[in-house]
């Protein structure tokens, strides 16, 4: 079974998951994770979202030379469309937990017909709790070709932008992005996108509004 963030924050055993707001699974039953057949190959980095506040404008001009999406790498019409893209607040089940406003749930990007397909469940999961995304300021993951979201750490990748309409989505270990290359890529549709990571903020707020009330 696969041990993430959440069991190393809790030291406990995990019996299940359940979606804010949608099914539960008991060990076992768990979705699968989806990745594509093939890695996708892109030796490029740049900088990391949480540094660009800190910018100059000078920097900022600078950085941007550098930083633009690589297209000659690859080709953006391979990404495989993701029809049932979603964003779910996922939270696991531990063995001493059984009041449902005690889970901590945090953001990953889900397919009905998939399974996991990548985000914040395995990785910067402490940036999408239900506590952050209840709050107006929150920034969700966006960027552009000539300025892509990346984030990366130990051991993650994970890179968003748009382009003519769509999201596109890398996402893998560090080291294996580097070498071997992304493990999950994939595209959704803008609207889409956006609208699933809307729901999931409403679930957040709502779910947080509770827990006050207790």
């Amino acid at each position: 079974m696969w041990k993430g963030p959440d069991q190393m924050k809790y030291h406990g055993k995990i019996v299940g998951v359940t979606f804010l707001g949608g099914p539960t699974y008991s060990e076992g039953e768990y979705p699968p994770r989806w990745h594509n057949e093939t890695p996708l190959p892109y030796r490029h980095y740049h900088m990391i979202y949480s540094q660009t506040p800190f910018l100059t404008p000078e920097k900022r001009e600078q950085i941007l030379k550098k930083n633009e999406f690589d297209v000659t790498q690859l080709q953006l019409e391979r990404f495989p469309c993701i029809d049932d893209f979603e964003v779910v607040m996922r939270a696991p089940l531990f063995e001493s937990e059984n009041q449902e406003n005690d889970f901590d749930y945090t953001a990953c990007f889900f397919s009905p017909s998939r399974g996991y397909l990548a985000g914040f469940c395995y990785y910067t999961h402490e940036d999408y709790t239900t506590a952050i995304m209840s709050q107006a300021e929150t920034v969700i993951p966006w960027g552009t070709l000539t300025f892509p979201y990346y984030d990366f750490g130990q051991s993650y990748a994970f890179m968003v932008m748009e382009a003519d309409g769509y999201i596109y989505v890398l996402n893998g270990t560090y080291e294996e992005a580097g070498t071997k290359g992304y493990k999950n890529w994939f595209k959704v549709e803008k609207n889409r996108y956006f609208s699933q990571w809307e729901h999931a903020r409403q679930l957040s707020r709502a779910y947080e509004e509770q827990r006050k009330k207790q």
